[in-house]
């Protein structure tokens, strides 16, 4: 087995370990508590005393009294219940939203989850696809020979197109046209370019090809050395893979943005649930403070109903007092 094959078998037992242990997202939603409302208690109905001979309109005004308080706090009872009621079906509408919003947060941890997993199972699938056609590639019989005979000719080809060039050259160079100095291929190369481009028509002279030239590579504007080409070159390559790991770095950097906008984007829908939450909250108070207003009209005519009833109760006091005094007169008499 080959050492490419030994190492993608080594990577893609890797991937199926990683696959077995990922666990994935096991977080769960923070449902937020709500407290019940208190159910009003009713109130209990008043155990009216019997009126006597001496006693019976003080009684029965005592009575009286007992009923109207009653009736009041029966009153203020069926308007607590109703409140209660409507306190109850926001506890509950609150309570189902926080149960949706748990399943929907478990779904969408469910699908990353899945989504991960899915990603190692194409990597394990693209792995084990290269690893099959690796070990096909390995059982096809191959024709060495013609691959011999095949590059063979290739490298006759080669060195018979380098001997036209090298005899090419040497009769060139062998005319003397070309001064010493200049028998390269950078050279000649720009020499051409002059000549076809029209920036001169002859080799000598104070305009012609090697005055250009020598005037460029003083300038820096002609790389005269092959050397130094190669050079070049070298940092070229360089700055390419400098390039290569930079855009690596910002693929890494999109990554985590990406991480960080999902975060943020769970954060806003969290603060929008919580503005939703104020405003039920909001609409709550407003209700309470409109039963306190009614509550304060009802303790306001139970103060003047009181005050009216203290009043009477003075008045039948008197009246008993000076009754019994008479009746202590009358028994005297007797």
């Amino acid at each position: 087995m080959s050492a490419k094959c030994l190492g993608l078998r080594e990577f893609l037992a890797n991937a199926k370990k990683e696959l077995d242990e990922y666990t994935g997202d096991t977080s769960t939603y923070d449902k937020r508590s709500f407290t019940p409302p208190k159910e009003p208690s009713e109130p209990a109905e008043p155990s009216l005393e019997e009126p006597g001979f001496f006693n019976k309109r003080r009684v029965q005004q005592a009575n009286a009294e007992k009923m109207s308080k009653y009736e009041v706090a029966k009153k203020r009872f069926q308007q607590d219940m109703h409140h209660y009621e409507e306190l109850l079906e926001t506890y509950y509408a609150q309570c189902e939203d926080e149960e949706k919003k748990a399943k929907a947060y478990i779904e969408e941890r469910d699908r990353k989850n899945e989504l991960t997993r899915n990603k190692y199972r194409a990597k394990i699938q693209e792995i084990e696809s290269i690893i099959n056609s690796i070990e096909e590639k390995k059982h096809t019989p191959v024709n060495y020979l013609a691959e011999i005979r095949t590059v063979r000719d290739e490298i006759i080809e080669a060195e018979e197109m380098l001997d036209y060039f090298y005899q090419a050259k040497k009769k060139l160079y062998h005319t003397g046209i070309i001064y010493k100095k200049y028998r390269n291929i950078v050279a000649l190369s720009t020499f051409s370019e002059y000549l076809d481009s029209g920036r001169c028509t002859s080799l000598t002279g104070s305009a012609g090809a090697y005055n250009i030239y020598e005037s460029e590579i003083r300038s820096n504007m002609i790389i005269s050395q092959l050397s130094e080409v190669l050079s070049s070159l070298d940092q070229i390559a360089n700055n390419q893979r400098k390039l290569h790991d930079e855009i690596t770095l910002i693929n890494y950097s999109l990554y985590e943005l990406n991480d960080k906008m999902d975060c943020a984007l769970n954060e806003l829908r969290y603060i929008g649930a919580s503005v939703d939450s104020i405003d039920n909250q909001t609409v709550i108070l407003n209700q309470q403070m409109a039963q306190l207003v009614l509550n304060s009209e009802a303790v306001k005519q139970n103060t003047q109903i009181a005050a009216y009833y203290s009043e009477r109760t003075a008045y039948y006091s008197d009246m008993n007092a000076e009754l019994t005094n008479a009746l202590g007169f009358l028994v005297a008499l007797k």
